[in-house]
């Protein structure tokens, strides 16, 4: 089988799909040579590269699998019409979700305290009460409420008065409706 990476420098992933996958070969090209490798592959890896309509059209791509998450680039559309498969990995349950959502979280606890301000303040010797604001008694908005945002919902209730998940369009996430 022959698999397109459709990214260039991923040495980390290349090394481990070769590791896994010897009988098969793998070859990578950038976000331009993506109809190149779509003429001569049965399997596309995106990354963060789109994948166009014209990618899946007489082509012998059979399935494109994402290596991690996000499908927004991938004419998932064209793709079912052309009767290739599209796949990802799913946030929930792999470390995906949740290693994000805890930098999510460090990331607002940073903002909120203005740590690069505290260490500049510490450098010139001014000492004295944490400034800024903690993540504790907030109230907190969490943009889409897929994996990560449930995993950052799930994390700050015990320390915030709550959350409020916000998602564009409804649809169910982990069985139960959530608020549009």
């Amino acid at each position: 089988m022959k698999i397109g990476l459709c990214v260039t420098g991923a040495a980390r992933i290349l090394t481990e799909l070769r590791a896994h996958l010897p009988q098969d070969e793998i070859i990578e090209a950038d976000a331009s040579g993506v109809l190149g490798l779509a003429a001569e592959c049965d399997v596309l890896i995106p990354i963060m590269t789109a994948i166009p309509a014209a990618a899946f059209a007489g082509t012998p791509v059979k399935l494109v699998q994402q290596y991690g998450v996000g499908l927004e680039g991938v004419d998932v559309e064209a793709a079912t019409r052309a009767g290739v498969w599209v796949a990802n990995v799913p946030s929930l349950g792999t470390g995906n979700a949740e290693s994000v959502a805890e930098l999510a979280i460090a990331l607002m606890m940073m903002l909120g305290r203005d740590l690069p301000g505290a260490f500049a303040r510490f450098r010139a010797g001014r000492f004295g009460a944490p400034l800024g604001q903690a993540l504790w008694r907030s109230t907190v908005l969490i943009l889409g409420y897929g994996g990560i945002g449930e995993e950052i919902a799930r994390r700050l209730r015990a320390s915030t008065h709550g959350s409020s998940p916000f998602r564009a369009t409804a649809r169910k996430a982990s069985g139960r409706a959530m608020p549009a």
